[in-house]
């Protein structure tokens, strides 16, 4: 019997340093790969970044920050002046790597790139028929107004087009 508890010890006593050797190897590994891996400095969001905000904007809401090059996403940026001319086509996050993908420039956006705040765009198509017999004329107009939620006000108008045919 004091054989069979000695080798069960020792097998014991075996396998409690297999398991710290095995650990502290993992362990240091982990930290040699880290440490020899590059880190690269790119632009995080603080705040969530709205659809429509301009670039000049935007990078007042955002920081730097330095990520291991494998963590770096695509099209991510690492000065504010490549987003300074553009504007939020998607939401970004608080967090989030700031992306190319996720500003486009303002002519791209359209009316929506030159609303701002509680603004908004409505369109509206007036078309007046003439009934003389001898010269019929037929008028379209197209006017994009930007309009206040709150009040219902028309703003400024930001772009008009006329057409007609006789």
């Amino acid at each position: 019997m004091t054989y069979r508890v000695r080798n069960i010890g020792i097998a014991v006593a075996l396998a409690i340093a297999a398991a710290l050797l095995t650990s502290f190897y993992v362990t240091n590994y982990k930290r040699h790969v880290q440490r020899g891996e590059d880190h690269v400095t790119v632009l995080v969001a603080k705040h969530d970044i709205p659809v429509g905000t301009a670039g000049s904007d935007a990078v007042g809401m955002t920081s730097t920050a330095q990520v291991p090059r494998r963590s770096v996403v695509p099209g991510s940026i690492s000065s504010p002046d490549e987003i300074k001319s553009l504007v939020a086509s998607q939401e970004t996050f608080a967090g989030e790597q700031i992306t190319t993908q996720r500003f486009t420039s303002l002519a791209q956006t359209g009316i929506e790139g030159q609303l701002r705040g509680n603004l908004r765009a409505f369109r509206s198509r007036v078309t007046r028929t003439s009934f003389s017999p001898e010269r019929s004329r037929t008028t379209t107009t197209s006017t994009w107004l930007p309009q206040s939620r709150r009040t219902g006000a028309a703003a400024t108008p930001s772009s008009a087009e006329s057409s007609c045919a006789t």
